[in-house]
């Protein structure tokens, strides 16, 4: 159970970060107040819902999982920001949009390699068991009564 909170953990805190905008045009002690308390806030929303997300559906925690969240928490970051951070939003989202699309594909581009891996040579009859030749065994070990 501890495994689930610390990946809820782990993945509330980088959404948060790709969402929130830290640099702005202009600065003010306000700013920075509000851009605190969005921060607290956006924490106290993610990780939760991270959680309840993965303890409901039950998913695998593991990178691959996170290519719908990558997607929608890069796209509101880029929405949010401005300038050069902007940019390099909008360069994660290209890539999480990409990993997305080859999560989604690449089913369909490797099927024939698995249907090779997966065929299996037929045997229509088992051949007889062979009474000159010892089967293995595996030695029986009986518990000691006192």
């Amino acid at each position: 159970m501890g495994n689930i909170f610390l990946f809820s953990l782990i993945v509330g805190l980088a959404a948060t970060i790709v969402l929130i905008p830290f640099f702005k045009t202009h600065s003010k002690k306000e700013d920075k107040k509000l851009t605190t308390g969005a921060l607290a806030v956006l924490l106290i929303i993610t990780i939760p819902a991270v959680f309840i997300f993965y303890y409901f559906t039950n998913l695998d925690r593991n990178p691959s999982s996170l290519w719908l969240l990558a997607i929608i928490s890069t796209a509101a970051g880029s929405l949010f920001a401005t300038g050069k951070e902007r940019v390099i939003k909008g360069i994660l989202f290209a890539g999480s949009l990409f990993i997305g699309i080859y999560f989604l594909t690449a089913g369909i581009f490797n099927a024939n390699e698995k249907y090779q891996l997966a065929k299996m040579e037929e045997k229509v009859e088992i051949e007889a068991f062979d009474e000159k030749e010892t089967p293995a065994s595996v030695p029986l070990i009986l518990p000691v009564i006192k």
